[in-house]
């Protein structure tokens, strides 16, 4: 995908992706920048900044109206989207998929905790990950363990 930088924090930049894949906005942690480590995410991009990422993980959570005077929590039906993005695994200049079979990702995977894989599981059955990494042909990068 390639979006542009919509604002930089300590932790990240967060990037939005225009149309057709729905005007979301996604975070590429300071680690998932570049292969280098980063001291500051703005010694690498800057608001308003053309880059292009690989979506690694769509999240969906229902968002829920709590009333404090009812004391109740209402579902509305409705669901936040969050994407976990990387620019160190796509080719800056021309967009290139630089781990295919997702590999790298797959190894970072099998060395994190349990905890991070089970979450990783709820994930993996989004349709909207799927729709947004089929329009590109990249798939997203989650271990099924």
């Amino acid at each position: 995908h390639r979006g542009s930088i919509r604002q930089i924090a300590p932790y990240g930049a967060f990037v939005k992706l225009p149309q057709p894949y729905g005007n979301y906005s996604g975070l590429v942690h300071i680690s998932q920048l570049c292969n280098a480590r980063v001291e500051k995410v703005e010694d690498i991009v800057s608001p308003g900044d053309s880059v292009f990422v690989k979506v690694l993980e769509v999240e969906e959570q229902e968002v829920q109206h709590i009333n404090i005077r009812q004391g109740s929590v209402e579902d509305r039906g409705r669901s936040r989207v969050k994407l976990k993005l990387s620019m160190k695994y796509v080719d800056q200049n021309d967009g290139h998929d630089l781990d295919p079979n997702n590999e790298q990702q797959s190894r970072r995977n099998d060395s994190s905790s349990s905890r991070q894989q089970a979450s990783s599981l709820h994930v993996a059955g989004s349709m909207l990950a799927d729709s947004l990494n089929s329009r590109i042909g990249m798939s997203t990068a989650m271990d099924p363990m």
